[in-house]
């Protein structure tokens, strides 16, 4: 069985970090940090939380940072400014 793009949050925890590492925003360690703020907000089911993670990765994106980096305590208000506006 091949992986398909249509449901990467059912990837194994490889493939999906992967997946979430295409966006150049995002590396392993950034990953981390954002699957472990999910988490603490009370996303505690994977499948959800990935979905979460998807979702503020677009965000991010559609935002169209120009800079690589968050900066000190920047991905907790990126994060802030994700779900005042979901």
């Amino acid at each position: 069985m091949t992986q398909t793009e249509e449901h990467p949050w059912h990837y194994p925890d490889i493939a999906f970090v992967r997946y979430c590492e295409k966006s150049p925003l995002i590396n392993r360690g950034i990953y981390n940090t954002i699957d472990s703020m999910f988490y603490q907000l009370g996303y505690t089911e994977v499948v959800e939380r990935r979905k979460q993670i998807l979702s503020f990765i677009r965000f991010l994106q559609e935002k169209e940072r120009k800079e690589k980096g968050f900066g000190r305590k920047g991905l907790r208000a990126e994060l802030e400014a994700f779900l005042a506006a979901e």
